[in-house]
This record gives structure tokens, C-alpha cells and sequence, in this order.
């Protein structure tokens, strides 16, 4: 049995030998350092372990537990660690996306304020007070600090004092635990004891002096894990097409890419040193995008980046101040991401795991008594078998689908219509580490029932015993198979279908679950061929409104031509000329909604936002069934005339004359065609002329 084999998504598999499996990674990966279970290079083309690591391990990278993601490795860097040029030559623009953080023992705190620059003594015993607010989880304490001050002559003493009157204050608080407080000769520092929580110096709420107009100005909030210097973190560093990340004392992420003159700040560094975080920064010719855990920080326009035939190490850098951990760092020739979106904590599967899937269209299947299905593969496949439009075994997702012993078993016992289009879909599933893999699949057709001529099919024997009698049958020989009357009658439904065939169906779909193609187009719903469908419905660009008054509008102006002299006989010419104009008035402004199918996809037009997720309702001719085949007298009628064809060009071949007892058998070929021709073309212009009106009305 022919078929025609879809894979949805192409870009998902591969054959070789003869066997469909899954492709390793996507294809648009260029570059990957596993953390699983070390640092070495998992994808690439160039040498898979770094040099500096191998030959100083201890002086300049640790490798250890307690990676990015669960059982998963870091790689603790205070030295550097380089990975070889050959690996990263085809990354010329795309997306770089790695897990990385500090590893900075930090014993003041995690977030840190400051009054700066003090500029005035206090007047004597006077009371001061300071408002510190403390964040946690998105929930805010506010809190005084009292004190009492001496008053003091330099500034240097005033500074002493209001560090040890704070400090004071604070011990005799219930909420030291949370706050502590630090100075140099001009400032002081307020920071937390917990990762978590975050100090904002606030008004003061009671009738006390603001103790920040001592003082010049006050810092904003900054979080201690930023370096002592300036470090290039990552690198990837050649003689050109360099990209350098800088973690920079003012707490802030900055790049440097081979072409652009200026240093781009391009995100804060995350809040605390025992936070992953996920930096994804994707750029091409134009743009640059920082993603931060998922989240768009920066996206920044910019020009001449140049990185063509890139010779460049990989880097990854620390010292011993401020070392950094990295987990698994990945390179894409394609920029990923410019939206938010959904940060998987878990390492890059080798596989993809959502399930693509194989479809086999097989056309119309002929299966007896005693069919079956033998399935060569291996691994978690996944069967759906389709009768038409419908899952007759299985159903539409892989948990619905049967696996290879289920599906054989339910194949033997599962009615199916012969003359129905068959499809089987094969699900693969993974997680994410082993390919299932798939072979064929050999259906057996069983032996049909032996009858008086041992031709008649058992679905349409009536239409069958119906022309062999019409040609003669039994007196005079029909020689025409089985399968040559099923031919007549495919043909016979075909036209049937196409011109009388009135049995609709609507399917309501959402075009976000429909597969998409490159150029914008949608791939029609499985089991609705592109040439039953008479008509998909869908929500306008505009308003209903607008299309009221636009209906309206054309219907005076026919109306006062109608009555302005014009006689009714010229009606019907003024009535479609005004819808052309309705038409061209709506294509001109850019309202006219509609659809088109080319190449097997479906297209609607004009394009607006929402139209990528959208209900919409697909209306088809739905499939003749064998019970309509059999009885309907004008498909009956059509086979015949086809059968006619046939069995005359099959007499015709032998000169119309075969060998019979003593003498020869004049057959009548020639006319047989000529009949056949002539009953086909008149049932097929009565199939047109019976056709519905079209029907008149406003749109």
C-alpha cells in the first residue's frame, strides 16, 4: 500500500537506514556546556574539554554539586577557564544563554543603604529619628530608629556618635535581627542580615528631626555581591569578534561586542549570591536583547556588530575575591527569545519531549476479514489510527494514543470503512535522553469472502451486482474486476461529492493549535481535504458596526438607482455592480476579510492582531458513507457509465472479437465507449445543473 509520510515538525526527525528518529538537539544549537554531569563541551566542533581547567584545576576552577538544576554540577571559577575556538567559528549572531552567579562571601549583609557625606552637627540633646522600611516577600515593615545626639564640633565625632547612638538603638529594638549598621569617616550604612530582605530609608512618621538632613544625600538601595573590581566574567576573546560581560562595581551587567564604539549597560546583576540566574542575550545586525530569568531588562538598538568567520576562545572568569560559578551555558545561531517567557530549570534535553509525531496517509484502505498490523520499532511510540477524520483507535494526543502491542491487538477487532481515507499518526515520545525509533508498519488486508463470481466486494455489492447486470451479466460475459468497478466508482463519488454532495460539517478550531508554516499560512485540521472545504468563518478586523453602516451605505445607492429611471430589468446588473463597489471600497481601506488555500494551506487575510489565536470555524463537505453510496441512484447511474468505458476498452484491445467454440465472439468495444462517454458527460452537467442557486442577499 502506497502512503505518504508527514513529520510535524519536520525539523524534529531524521531517517537514516531506512529508521525515523528523533534529532539530537535543535538544530539552530550551535554550541553547549553541559552541567549535568561536568563542564565539558557537550555540543560542538572543536576540543570538548577546557585547557586551563585540565592542566590547574585547583588554581582556577572547582567542579561541584549544587548546580543550576536538580543533581546537576557548577563550575566554580577564580582564575579562568578557556574553551577552544573551533567550537564557537559558526556563531555569528543568535543567542547566548547561560546560568551563572556570585559566589561572594559576603559577611555585611545582602542589601545595603547609605547617608552620605555628613554636613552638619545636631543641636544638643535634641531627638533624631531615621524611617527604614524592610521588604520581604513582597511585604514592607516600616520601622524608627530613635536617638539622642550629643552636640559635637567636627564632623568626624558627629559621624562616631550617630553610628554608636544607631547601633545602640538597634540592640534595644526588636527588629536587630533584620537591620545592622556600619560607617566610614563621612557616611553611614544601614544593610539587612537576611539574602531576602531589602532596606529602603524612608520619611520619618513621628515628631521627631529627620535625621537625614545631617547628612548630604542618601544612596539608593544596592545589593552586596557586587565585585571589588570590575570583572570580565564572560568572554569570548579573539584578535576580532570579541563579546565581552563585565559585572562592574556598580552592580550592573555591561557588554562589549567587536563594532559597536560604546560599552552597553545591560541589566542589573540578580539580588543575592546564592541565586542561579538565567542571562539570555540574543542580537543580530539591529537589535541587542537581555532576558533576565525570563524576563526582557533591555533591548537595545544598535548596528555594526561584526562577527563573520569569528575566531574566538571561550573565557569564563573569577578571582579569588570574587569567584563565580557557571552551569550550563549554550550558543544558538538564532535569536531565541523577545518576549517573556517560561525559564526551564532543567538542563537541555538531547531530545525534544513534547511529543512530535509522524502521520502515514495511506488514501482509501481495503481491509477483509482476518486483517492485521505488524509495527517494527522500539522505544515509547505512541498509535492513533485515523478512519477519515476520525480517531478510531487511539485519540488526538499521546496520552490518548495506544502503544505498539495495544494498537496491533485493537486493529484486529476495530470495524473500519473501506472507503474512508486512512491515516496513521506515530507519536514520539521522550525524556529527553533516549530516542524512540520506527521501522514500518505492514498492514495485512485479510482474503475477502468468496461469492458466486468471486468478485464482489462486500461493501458495495449491490452497486457492483448492479452493473454487471445492467452490462449483461449472467448471459454474457462482464470482464471487469473488483478493483476496476471500484475505480468506476471512485470516479462515480468523486463528482458526486463535488457537485450534489450537501451533508456539511463545522469544525470550531483555534488557530493557535494549528501547525504553522514559515510564510504565515495555516495547516488545515487532519482529515479536511483542502477541496471539501466550502467556506471558513471568522471574526472581522472591525467591528460589526462598521460593517453595518458599510452594508447600508451600498444598499442606498442601489436603491436610488433603481428608482432614478432605471428599469427593473437592469436590476440585477445594478445590484451586483454596487457589491463590486462595496468590494473594491473595502479592499482599498483594508477591511475586507477573507481566506484563500494555496499549497494545501489555509490563509486569512488581512493580517491583525489576535489573528494568531483565534477561534474559527472551518465548513467542509463531509465524507459520503457507504450507506449513501449504495443507495443513491445517480452514483449508481455514473459508476455504470464509467464501468462502460472501462469494459469497452478492454474488448476494443482485442479487436472486439475473442476466440468462443468454433468461431469468434463479436464484442461491441467501440460503442460501449462511445455510450459510456456520453451517459458520463450528460449525469456530470446534470450533477452541475441541479447545483443550489446562489443565493441573493446582503452581506
Amino acid at each position: 500500500m502506497s502512503k505518504n509520510i508527514l513529520y510535524k515538525p519536520e525539523k524534529a526527525f531524521k531517517v537514516e537506514n531506512g529508521i525515523t528518529s528523533l534529532k539530537e538537539y535543535n538544530e539552530s544549537l550551535i554550541a553547549l556546556l553541559g552541567s549535568q554531569f561536568d563542564m565539558n563541551m557537550l555540543v560542538g566542533k572543536g576540543i570538548k574539554t577546557p585547557a586551563v581547567y585540565n592542566a590547574t584545576l585547583e588554581d582556577n576552577a572547582t567542579l561541584e554539586d549544587f548546580g543550576p538544576f536538580s543533581g546537576s554540577k557548577k563550575l566554580k571559577v577564580q582564575g579562568s577557564v578557556v574553551y577552544d575556538s573551533s567550537n564557537f567559528q559558526e556563531f555569528e549572531h543568535g543567542t547566548i544563554s547561560l546560568w551563572v552567579k556570585t559566589e561572594k562571601e559576603n559577611g555585611t549583609g545582602v542589601c545595603r543603604q547609605s547617608l552620605k557625606d555628613v554636613k552638619a552637627v545636631s543641636e544638643n540633646l535634641l531627638p533624631y529619628a531615621l524611617g527604614v522600611d524592610i521588604i520581604d516577600d513582597a511585604k514592607t515593615k516600616h520601622h524608627e530608629i530613635v536617638i539622642h545626639l550629643e552636640a559635637y564640633n567636627t564632623l568626624e565625632t558627629q559621624t562616631t556618635d550617630i553610628y554608636e547612638s544607631i547601633r545602640t538603638a538597634l540592640q534595644q529594638s526588636g527588629f536587630a535581627h533584620q537591620i545592622n549598621v556600619n560607617k566610614t569617616e563621612t557616611d553611614i550604612i544601614l544593610f539587612t542580615n537576611y539574602e531576602t530582605d531589602r532596606i529602603r530609608i524612608t520619611d520619618v512618621a513621628g515628631e521627631y528631626i529627620d535625621l537625614r538632613t545631617l547628612f548630604t544625600s542618601v544612596s539608593t538601595s544596592r545589593y552586596t555581591n557586587i565585585p571589588t573590581e570590575n570583572i570580565d566574567f564572560f568572554k569570548l576573546d579573539g584578535e576580532f569578534a570579541h563579546i565581552t560581560l563585565t559585572h562592574k562595581t556598580d552592580g550592573n551587567i555591561w557588554g562589549k561586542f567587536e563594532g559597536v564604539v560604546n560599552e552597553i549597560m545591560l541589566c542589573r546583576w540578580n539580588y543575592t549570591n546564592r541565586e542561579w540566574m538565567n542571562l539570555e542575550i540574543g542580537f543580530n545586525e539591529d537589535v541587542i536583547i537581555v532576558l533576565q530569568d525570563g524576563v526582557v531588562k533591555n533591548m537595545v538598538p544598535t548596528s555594526g556588530i561584526l562577527r563573520e568567520k569569528p575566531e574566538t576562545d571561550l573565557i569564563l572568569s573569577g578571582t579569588t575575591a570574587d569567584p563565580y560559578s557557571f552551569g550550563e551555558i549554550a550558543f544558538f545561531n538564532e535569536v531565541r527569545n523577545i518576549k517573556k517567557y517560561e525559564v526551564v530549570r532543567e538542563s537541555m534535553p538531547i531530545y525534544p519531549t513534547n511529543n512530535p509525531y509522524i502521520e502515514l496517509h495511506y488514501g482509501n484502505a481495503k481491509f477483509n476479514t482476518g486483517k492485521g498490523v505488524e509495527i517494527t520499532g522500539s522505544g515509547e511510540l505512541g498509535f492513533t489510527l485515523y478512519n477519515g477524520a476520525t480517531a478510531v483507535i487511539g485519540g488526538n494526543t499521546y496520552e490518548e494514543s495506544l502503544n505498539k502491542t495495544e494498537f496491533e491487538n485493537e486493529f484486529l477487532v476495530e470495524p473500519f470503512d473501506n472507503y474512508s481515507n486512512m491515516i496513521l499518526r506515530v507519536y514520539f515520545h521522550s525524556d529527553g535522553n533516549i530516542s524512540p525509533e520506527f521501522t514500518d508498519v505492514v498492514f495485512n488486508y485479510g482474503q475477502s469472502e468468496p461469492s458466486e463470481d468471486n468478485s464482489v466486494a462486500s461493501n458495495f455489492e449491490g452497486i457492483f451486482g448492479f452493473i454487471r447486470r445492467s452490462l449483461g451479466w449472467p448471459r454474457v460475459p462482464v470482464e471487469l474486476t473488483d478493483e476496476q468497478l471500484l475505480d468506476a466508482l471512485n470516479q462515480a463519488v468523486f463528482h458526486y461529492k463535488k457537485f450534489r454532495n450537501y451533508k456539511t460539517g463545522l469544525d470550531i478550531v483555534n488557530t493557535n493549535d494549528l501547525d504553522r508554516a514559515e510564510d504565515g499560512g495555516f495547516f488545515l485540521p487532519l482529515g479536511i481535504d483542502e477541496d471539501d472545504i466550502m467556506e471558513v468563518i471568522f471574526r472581522p478586523r472591525y467591528s460589526w458596526t462598521w460593517y453595518s453602516g458599510d452594508n447600508n451605505l451600498m444598499a442606498n445607492l442601489y436603491m436610488q438607482n433603481l428608482f432614478s429611471g432605471y428599469d427593473l430589468s437592469r436590476s440585477a446588473a445594478d445590484y451586483y455592480i454596487a457589491f463590486t463597489t462595496q468590494n473594491d471600497l473595502r479592499n482599498i481601506l483594508g477591511t475586507q476579510s477573507g481566506w484563500t488555500i494555496m499549497n494545501s494551506k489555509l490563509y486569512l487575510f488581512p493580517k491583525f492582531d489576535g489573528l494568531d489565536s483565534m477561534k474559527i470555524g472551518i465548513k467542509y463537505r463531509q465524507t459520503v458513507s457507504v450507506d449513501e453510496i449504495n443507495t443513491n441512484v445517480q452514483i449508481k447511474q455514473l459508476a455504470l457509465a464509467y464501468a462502460k468505458i472501462t469494459l469497452g476498452n478492454i474488448r476494443a484491445t482485442f479487436g472486439n472479437t475473442i476466440p468462443g467454440g468454433d468461431a469468434m465472439i463479436n464484442l461491441n468495444g467501440t460503442e460501449l465507449i462511445q455510450q459510456g462517454q456520453t451517459e458520463r458527460d450528460t449525469l456530470i452537467q446534470d450533477f452541475i445543473k441541479q447545483q443550489p442557486l446562489i443565493p441573493m442577499f446582503w452581506t
